[in-house]
């Protein structure tokens, strides 16, 4: 299961904040083993990110994921975010932010295109 973004046009990502779907308790820990994966074609894919299994929260509780990439940032025009198998599972997250390394307070992701797959029994 994946969800990704495309910001139109290359560029460096400095950070990308999560916040995971925490009001439906049986799917909770779902995001734990969240990757992120960047791409500058849509084509070629490289991990930067792997959460390894730690919870994240959401708007309320535990603190939401934040994956930050110091100094000149990551080049992406793609940003995925992805469990790390294909057993069957969802991937239920509310909110995904995309700040760039040279203006860490505009939400590149807003109002650009996204998709997603999901794989359910």
């Amino acid at each position: 299961p994946w969800w990704q973004v495309d910001l139109g046009e290359v560029m460096p990502i400095g950070r990308i904040v999560v916040f995971n779907r925490i009001d439906y308790e049986p799917r909770l820990h779902a995001a734990d083993n969240l990757m992120i994966l960047v791409s500058e074609d849509g084509k070629r894919w490289t991990k930067s990110y792997d959460n390894a299994g730690r919870h994240f929260g959401g708007i309320r509780g535990a603190a939401p994921l934040e994956a930050k990439f110091p100094g000149n940032g990551v080049p992406a025009r793609f940003v995925r975010l992805q469990l790390p198998d294909f057993k069957p599972e969802v991937l239920h997250l509310d909110e995904v932010e995309v700040y760039r390394a040279d203006d860490p307070k505009t939400n590149v992701a807003l109002r650009q295109p996204a998709e997603q797959s999901s794989i359910t029994r």
